[in-house]
């Protein structure tokens, strides 16, 4: 299977990102952004505090399924799908 990585390119308006991932998810440009994964359930499974400009978050422990990113800065917040293979 080919790896796939999910990109997150984080702007003013909070762009969307690739939808499949089986390595890692990228997050760019993201600042101090507080990111939250979630599973179908809504049970957060893994949380990053100051994300930075160039974030890459490992998601080879989590089992094949969709899950949401949230991402919040500020006022700003946004929410996405990926599904994990």
């Amino acid at each position: 299977m080919k790896n796939r990585i999910a990109v997150i390119l984080l702007f003013l308006s909070f762009n969307s990102f690739a939808q499949f991932a089986n390595e890692q998810i990228i997050i760019q440009n993201a600042g101090n952004s507080t990111v939250s994964i979630f599973d179908c359930t809504g049970r957060v499974v893994e949380t990053f505090s100051g994300a930075g400009d160039h974030t890459k978050i490992n998601v080879t422990n989590l089992q094949n399924g969709i899950y949401f990113v949230s991402i919040a800065d500020g006022n700003k917040l946004l929410n996405e799908k990926f599904i994990k293979q």
